[in-house]
């Protein structure tokens, strides 16, 4: 910056003449003035006098990107979060107090600390590194050193926990080292507990980084670590980027970059200020792991109690998440881990072998019955996706096609005659009858059954109690459904959560100006009254009419679920609902989530055609819809067309469609493979979909209880081209953390659990 102009700021600033200052820089600037970091403290400062918190943001950040290490910044983010969050301002007061090297500032950002330690809040304080010491000889030293020039002394605390036998230079290295407690676990002790013996020794009062000796704290990445823990009271992990993590919009990033630039020049380019960098996932991956002290203590310690760390990770993720807490991959903070072959990657838990053992591998027998145009033809696509990422992890698998009326018989018994360890079924196909459960616990295998629709389905029924089964897992895909399930199904001793996945392209998707349709659905259509007609005819006048006042009660209030309003309903008054009675009900709930499902589409999709808006859909039955021939509406197929087909069609259009299929608290893949395909996904929301997707930022979404509205907010979408390319963006960025690989990784999670 030039030097009059800096003393002109400086002097302006120090009378507090903001106004003329505001006035100097931007002629400096008008004039093609250099932006340093120097320029950004009296820009973020002129901001924040004048009011402008957004202005004084953005020069802060610009300011870090040019030079991470100006104290003044630091300074100017915590006054900025003083307002907003105490613990990230306080954090940053003392990153500031890090870099600082004038005696009179430091004391001036010390006397700041203590006025904030005197408010009636948890603030961020001392922080204990746990490092796990084991794998390649001298990797412990710049581990250590890089702790050390990440966080002052009165700050931190660092422990080194020693499993397994070291070279003689690192451990008389370690000895010689006062600021670093030494734990030493002797021979043959268990490994589960590494993290318990140094989190033993660390301060009582502490939040915990866990990482590996392997890993090498990049410059700035654990004060955005930091950040992202304390960015809610909800947070309750915060886990790094690394080129190993593979859930995350910086993968491509770091893969790709990792290669022609050093390590310190790639954290340089990642380990810089985002609005939000945070994502929410079902677990914690990365090259160190920071956790509240809070968590510890209500969710207990990681133990590496599992053959492989990946089961870990996700053990531990649900623990954090039933404690009341949320588990952030923190996308500005990237560290490097070196493997025992000196090649560098990104890890934590993960992959990574425990007790001498080796990742074990399993055998699965996966069946589908949806043909290519079948009601679940989907579910032929998932087998099929599923059984090749268990192949490409090491396991062994053999797919029956039920759709051919048989399959090879011998085949599939030498299959079984070198033992299988699960049955992976969607929707309880193979296991309808008592003769296959008998099979099933012959061979002692472990039956997952996974829902695709909800368990009080007619014909899912039968196949979701089998109470004959000895090992059973039923997975569904609403939140809602488990607690049905655990209800009113208690013979189901494993009942979860299980979200969809979704399915990327090879590639980069179609440019989003380069789409040639603007909005689309893809879904069935059958005509709500069908289901009425069913209704009365197998119901009595009376049933009848509580039924339909409950369909007219969901449509006024779209929080409730089918199985929340029957519940509520035939508990009351003279219709008490037992377990017993869970049966006569099913048929009837079944038919008021068809009714339900089908009204809702039928009243978003005419809302859209009747508002003028051109609207392509795709799927069977919609010939028959009411808006059917207006010109606004485009039907692109009279029956069901291969769910590959599909995918490809929603790569062609800028706005997929989604009509929740009253999942209230769950997730359609409908969603994720809407932005796998980097288009916006327009959709009523859920509970789970809220916590992970933000609305206008990687999503949309609109109210099925106004759909006059509708219209209106697609003509939106589509009139402002950068704006909603750029939520496609963002929205394509983070659904790289819901592909069919890491749902794979979350299946075999929950399928070693039952296992042990």
């Amino acid at each position: 910056m030039d030097h009059k102009v800096e003393e002109r700021l400086h002097d302006l600033t120090a009378r507090e003449d903001y106004r003329e200052a505001d006035r100097v820089l931007g002629e400096y600037l008008a004039r093609g003035g250099v932006y340093d970091d120097a320029l950004a403290v009296y820009d973020g400062c002129i901001g924040q006098h004048l009011g402008d918190s957004e202005r004084a943001w953005a020069a802060i950040c610009q300011g870090l990107c040019f030079n991470p290490e100006n104290y003044e910044l630091y300074v100017m983010l915590g006054n900025y979060y003083r307002n907003r969050n105490l613990e990230q301002s306080w954090l940053c007061y003392e990153y500031a107090m890090t870099w600082c090297g004038d005696k009179e500032r430091r004391a001036m950002i010390r006397e700041t600390l203590n006025k904030l330690s005197r408010a009636p809040v948890n603030l961020a304080g001392r922080l204990s590194v746990v490092i796990w010491c084991h794998g390649s000889p001298g990797s412990v030293k710049p581990c250590v050193e890089s702790v050390r020039g990440e966080l002052s002394r009165d700050s931190r605390q660092i422990v080194v926990v020693m499993a397994g036998p070291r070279g003689e230079s690192d451990l008389q290295w370690l000895k010689r080292q006062d600021d670093l407690i030494l734990v030493k676990m002797e021979a043959g002790q268990d490994l589960s507990q590494v993290w318990e013996k140094g989190i033993a020794v660390s301060w009582a009062d502490a939040d915990c980084l866990l990482m590996d000796s392997g890993t090498t704290v990049q410059k700035h990445a654990l004060f955005w670590l930091g950040m992202a823990l304390y960015s809610s009271d909800k947070v309750g992990t915060a886990g790094s980027m690394s080129s190993h993590v593979t859930n995350s919009r910086l993968t491509g990033l770091v893969k790709n970059r990792a290669g022609s630039v050093s390590l310190k020049q790639l954290a340089r380019q990642i380990n810089v200020p985002m609005r939000h960098p945070e994502e929410v996932l079902p677990w914690t991956k990365g090259a160190a792991v920071l956790i509240r002290r809070q968590v510890l203590v209500q969710a207990g310690i990681p133990r590496e109690n599992f053959s492989d760390g990946v089961f870990m990770d996700w053990d531990y993720g649900r623990k954090v998440k039933e404690a009341g807490y949320r588990n952030l991959l923190c996308e500005n903070s990237f560290l490097s881990y070196q493997r025992e072959d000196g090649g560098h990657e990104g890890a934590f838990w993960g992959n990574r072998q425990t007790s001498g053992g080796r990742v074990k591998t399993r055998r699965f027998l996966l069946f589908y019955a949806g043909n290519e145009r079948g009601y679940y033809q989907d579910t032929k696509h998932f087998t099929e996706e599923i059984s090749r990422e268990l192949c490409r992890r090491g396991h062994g698998t053999f797919i029956c096609d039920l759709t051919q009326g048989t399959h090879d018989i011998p085949a599939l018994k030498d299959y079984e005659a070198a033992g299988v360890d699960a049955v992976i079924t969607f929707n309880g196909e193979a296991i309808e009858e008592k003769g296959l459960w008998n099979h099933w616990n012959q061979l002692g295998a472990l039956v997952v059954n996974i829902l695709m629709d909800p368990p009080f389905h007619i014909d899912l029924c039968p196949y979701m109690e089998n109470p004959g089964m000895e090992q059973y897992l039923l997975l569904c895909p609403d939140e809602n459904h488990v607690e049905y399930v655990k209800s009113y199904f208690p013979q189901v001793k494993h009942v979860e959560f299980m979200p969809h996945g979704g399915t990327p392209v090879n590639g980069r998707p179609i440019p989003w100006k380069e789409k040639p349709m603007d909005l689309l659905f893809c879904g069935t259509y059958i005509n709500p009254e069908k289901f009425l007609d069913i209704m009365r005819q197998n119901m009595d006048p009376e049933e009848f009419n509580i039924y339909t006042a409950m369909g007219e009660q969901m449509l006024q209030d779209r929080g409730l679920s089918v199985e929340q309003v029957v519940t509520k309903t035939r508990l009351s008054g003279n219709y008490p609902l037992t377990p017993g009675r869970v049966d006569e009900e099913i048929p009837k709930m079944n038919l008021l989530e068809g009714w339900m499902r089908m009204l809702t589409r039928e009243r978003m999709v005419t809302a859209l055609v009747e508002g003028g808006v051109d609207l392509y859909v795709l799927g069977g039955g919609w010939q028959d819809c009411p808006c059917a021939g207006k010109k606004q509406f485009h039907s692109l197929s009279k029956e069901t067309i291969p769910f590959r087909d599909t995918l490809a069609w929603m790569e062609n259009a800028k706005i997929n469609l989604n009509i929740m299929p009253w999942f209230k608290a769950g997730s359609h893949d409908r969603v994720f493979n809407a932005m796998l395909r980097e288009s916006v996904a327009l959709t009523d929301p859920s509970t789970y979909f809220q916590q992970y997707f933000r609305d206008q930022e990687s999503i949309v979404y609109y109210s099925p209880k106004i759909p006059d509205r509708l219209p209106e907010m697609a003509r939106g979408l589509l009139a402002h081209p950068g704006q909603k390319e750029a939520i496609a963006r963002t929205g394509y960025e983070k659904a790289a953390a819901f592909i069919r690989e890491n749902y794979v990784e979350e299946l075999l999670a929950k399928v070693e659990k039952c296992l042990r």
